[in-house]
């Protein structure tokens, strides 16, 4: 991390130094080993250390994270993005769903410990926590998809942020990965209002959207 730090010399990158310690406390929260050759925003799924070719990615997460209070992340994994999230503002809280309790769970428990209790941990299908949030009234003003990637599941979570969007009718919503959402993505540039798009140039790079709901002309 400290090469990365000196290539980078950023907020985001002083941050993550002085917080290295818990990129290597989630792995020991979570146990040996993770799923398959599944990676996270901060390491490959290879071997348990830094990915610098994600940094582009990591930055625009932390960026956006920056200026929101209130974050629903669908799919938290290993807690890397969360651990992003939480050092991008401190006064952030993250409400997270994830199907899978045998990493997130730990990594939840430790990042609390640490950063003071500011995530809410759903264990569900993302479907099923995004009912329940809504049904709650919750209400969020950024939203990070990382669940399951497939589009039309991914689109389904997107109808359930709308309804739960503080800053209506503006959307703040990242989503990853960017390979599997092409489709809808070129929807969303051609049928809302103001778009504002950021895409990392980095492999399986996130990507980010702001824009207007308004009136649409079509479905999808």
């Amino acid at each position: 991390m400290e090469d990365v730090h000196r290539k980078f010399n950023t907020e985001y990158t002083k941050k993550l130094v002085q917080h290295k310690n818990v990129f290597y406390e989630l792995q020991k929260a979570w146990g040996p080993g993770w799923a398959g050759a599944c990676g996270g925003y901060l390491f490959d799924g290879k071997t348990y250390e830094y990915d610098v070719e994600s940094y582009e990615k990591q930055e625009l997460l932390f960026q956006k994270a920056k200026h929101a209070t209130h974050a629903l992340e669908v799919g938290s994994y290993v807690g890397h993005s969360l651990l992003i999230m939480l050092l991008a503002n401190p006064e952030l809280r993250i409400t997270s769903i994830d199907i899978d309790n045998k990493f997130t769970g730990p990594a939840v428990k430790l990042l609390n410990e640490r950063f003071g209790n500011r995530v809410r941990f759903i264990h569900a299908h993302s479907e099923v926590g995004l009912s329940k949030l809504l049904e709650e009234g919750a209400k969020f003003d950024f939203f990070h998809l990382d669940g399951d990637h497939t589009e039309q599941l991914i689109i389904r979570e997107y109808e359930f942020c709308r309804k739960m969007n503080a800053c209506h009718p503006r959307m703040k919503i990242l989503f990853d990965d960017e390979i599997a959402l092409r489709g809808f993505s070129t929807y969303l540039t051609q049928f809302r209002r103001n778009v504002v798009m950021q895409l990392p140039n980095c492999s399986w790079s996130n990507v980010y959207f702001e824009f207007d709901e308004g009136e649409i002309n079509r479905k999808y």
